[in-house]
């Protein structure tokens, strides 16, 4: 299955992306847009997400995945990304994508934030199917798991110093000076002002499906093997149908599990939202 390498022009700069497509000359019979994390969530999930392409591709679809501007090699500094700008560059992707494989049927694949946006434009774009892989449902509540997260690791990395005999100040321990008015450090990665407003907003449970809403399969990644009251609500909410998957959280840093089982749990219903 060939992986191409390429740049997909934007007023705002050239989005870096891979394109997987099938092998053989017959036309893709779908158009499958990977949407990924944000945040460090991305960089952990990066393997991930080039095996979900892949196995994608082994259903006849042709796959993109991107970096948004300002993450990856795409053009753009991560302090200026934003909600808007996230779905700015998926629409560029989606079209990109669908001249690149004849008009294929798209479907949207999405991982955490990727998940929401999918959720936001899968009607907006005319997917025919969405797929949301542990979607964030609350932004606020996803900023304040991470600012908590981003506290501790500093606490960690302080008492590591302290203990090896660093003067205080030393190292990584302390929040970034440079940032521009209003951003954050988050594990390492800045997040600005606006994209911290914008996720003060995202509330999946206050947005229900509307009426052309695509065919959609939200999957919960926990060992629970039913889905959390949210989840379900989530799933009412959009009409969609709901599966449980017990798998490590792959978005997080030190978690490197065989992602095959998602993979092969996605695979028919982007093919064709069989069951």
């Amino acid at each position: 299955m060939p992986e191409t390498p390429l740049y997909i022009p934007t007023p705002a700069g050239p989005l870096f992306a891979v394109l997987h497509t099938p092998d053989g000359d017959r036309p893709p019979a779908t158009a499958a847009l990977l949407l990924a994390p944000g945040g460090d969530e991305k960089r952990a999930a990066h393997g991930a997400m080039a095996r979900l392409a892949r196995t994608l591709c082994t259903a006849g679809a042709a796959a993109l995945r991107f970096d948004c501007r300002g993450t990856g090699d795409s053009a753009g500094e991560a302090a200026d990304v934003t909600l808007e700008s996230m779905e700015q560059d998926a629409t560029a992707a989606a079209d990109f994508l669908r001249a690149r494989s004849g008009g294929a049927p798209l479907v949207l694949v999405g991982v955490r934030l990727g998940a929401s946006l999918a959720l936001r434009l899968g009607p907006v774009l005319g997917a025919a199917r969405v797929v949301a892989v542990a979607p964030i449902l609350s932004g606020a509540t996803w900023l304040r798991q991470e600012r908590g997260r981003t506290a501790l690791r500093r606490s960690m990395i302080a008492r590591e110093l302290a203990a090896a005999g660093a003067a205080p100040g030393t190292g990584t321990a302390s929040a970034r000076t440079d940032l521009p008015a209003g951003a954050e450090d988050l594990a390492g990665m800045p997040i600005g002002a606006e994209m911290i407003a914008g996720l003060g907003r995202l509330d999946l449970l206050a947005a229900p499906a509307g009426a052309d809403a695509p065919e959609t399969l939200i999957v919960q990644v926990s060992p629970r093997r039913t889905p959390l009251s949210e989840i379900a609500r989530l799933g009412e909410a959009q009409r969609a149908r709901v599966e449980c998957l017990n798998l490590e959280p792959f978005w997080q840093p030190l978690e490197s599990p065989d992602v095959g089982p998602l993979a092969e749990l996605i695979r028919p219903f982007a093919a064709g939202g069989a069951s």
